[in-house]
């Protein structure tokens, strides 16, 4: 796959399949989870699923993994476990989610029914809760400390 825009990697289609097997796996973790205790059971599953090597370390240079992709290679660094949640959110919350594209760093930010507290951004007047990743530990609305002053472009999603 030639090198494309991250638009396209966080608005692709998820396979059935694996879309299927991660929800079965992952639905029963997050019955009678309220929104935000939902989010922070698929936040931590990305953030502790995954071995993390930046691309240029795997590769030798910049690859940006469709959803599936991260159960194909060994490692996966910000964009890939963003791309991830952001469909895993989609497919089992049905909430809205934007992808944050900092200088040198990628997240996602979740727009949820209720006021959350923490970082967040806002989005056509709206209010998304800053949700990383790759922010081992953190939960929703807890930025990175080192781009919580910088803007990041948005990426806007659209369900699958």
């Amino acid at each position: 796959m030639p090198m494309s825009d991250l638009t396209i990697f966080f608005n692709s289609k998820f396979d059935p399949i694996t879309e299927n097997s991660l929800i079965s796996a992952i639905s029963p973790l997050i019955e009678n989870k309220n929104e935000l205790e939902a989010v922070n059971i698929i936040l931590e599953f990305v953030q502790k699923s995954f071995e993390y090597k930046t691309d240029v370390e795997q590769f030798g240079y910049e690859k940006f993994y469709f959803p599936e992709d991260m159960f194909y290679y060994p490692f996966s660094d910000c964009e890939d476990r963003s791309i991830l949640f952001s469909h895993l959110v989609k497919s089992i919350l049905k909430l809205d989610v934007i992808g944050l594209e900092y200088s040198t760093h990628a997240a996602c930010a979740v727009k949820f029914n209720t006021d959350i507290n923490g970082d967040a951004i806002i989005f056509n007047e709206k209010k998304y809760i800053i949700c990383d990743p790759t922010y081992i530990g953190a939960s929703a609305g807890m930025a990175m400390p080192q781009f919580l002053n910088e803007k990041p472009k948005i990426i806007k999603t659209t369900y699958n």
